[in-house]
């Protein structure tokens, strides 16, 4: 990620980019292995919207099979305009005897209580409470393309680059996540920048609409760990977010030896998280590099 860190310096210099550096003033709780915040002029193009769609499920919900294959609709009818998330939490969460995996974590629990997830399958897009709704969490699968296809249309006032790849240090080899923030147009708000790792086609029982139970389901977009809190990290800067203020950080995280490191994504989100609103401004999803 220090090489990656080192390209987009490059690439910003090759495109007339002039960065004044500020200094940063940011409290991640753990702090990053990397830490910069500047001003990019001139202001780059916002982005299309990515739509982060987060699917709360559980290995002994009968019907989560349906609302992942919808996802995966989703997906294949959006290509590049979408991050997914897996997060597995609640009563259907626990994994059987025969499990050889159990998917829920801390932080999927406290997203889950934190969004007042009130069944499963159930499925937050860009965490946006849309009008008529009473809850963000939509639980009809077959209005789930419907949400997806609102949200592509509005517009971005955050560009979000960010990749990971595996690192070694004194012998120790660890996951480095780099993301990249630009606002597009000023914000006054406070912005807040949360990092998942998430692994795709992991093989465990799942129970199925028919009520049998599949051994050789796979399992995707799983929410295995979190970069950052799992409330996120405050983005601050003394400057407040005007446009063209950049953060880019780098995270750490050490490697669970029952990670398929070939199936590891990145998805990275900046968001709103006040009382009115947790609404994600855009989102980001890479593959691991290895």
């Amino acid at each position: 990620m220090i090489k990656l860190r080192a390209i987009a310096c490059f690439i910003m210099a090759i495109g007339f980019f002039a960065c004044d550096e500020v200094g940063p003033n940011i409290d991640f709780g753990p702090p990053p292995a990397f830490d910069t915040t500047f001003i990019t002029t001139p202001v780059p193009t916002a982005q299309n919207r990515v739509v982060l769609v987060e699917e709360f499920s559980g290995v002994q919900c009968s019907n989560c099979p349906n609302g992942a294959a919808e996802v995966e609709e989703i997906i294949a009818d959006n290509p590049g305009r979408i991050a997914a998330v897996t997060l597995h939490a609640g009563f259907f969460a626990v994994p059987y005897s025969d499990s050889t995996e159990d998917f829920e974590i801390e932080e999927t629990i406290e997203i889950n209580d934190w969004l007042a997830i009130p069944a499963y399958p159930s499925a937050v897009f860009d965490r946006f409470q849309f009008e008529g709704t009473p809850v963000a969490p939509i639980l009809a699968t077959d209005l789930w393309p419907v949400r997806v296809g609102e949200r592509l249309n509005v517009p971005t006032i955050v560009n979000i680059s960010t990749g990971a790849s595996i690192e070694t240090v004194d012998d120790n080899s660890f996951i480095r996540a780099g993301t990249t923030v630009i606002f597009t147009e000023s914000f006054e708000e406070n912005a807040f920048l949360a990092v998942y790792l998430t692994e795709d086609d992991i093989v465990d029982l799942q129970l199925m609409p028919d009520n049998t139970i599949n051994e050789l389901y796979k399992h995707k977009h799983v929410a295995r760990d979190m970069f950052t809190p799992w409330n996120g990290a405050l983005l601050t800067n003394n400057s407040g977010y005007e446009a063209g203020t950049t953060f880019i950080k780098d995270f750490d995280l050490d490697i669970d030896p029952n990670w398929d490191l070939d199936n590891l994504y990145i998805v990275a989100l900046v968001f709103k998280n006040n009382e009115n609103s947790k609404e994600v401004l855009q989102s980001a999803t890479e593959k691991l590099t290895l």
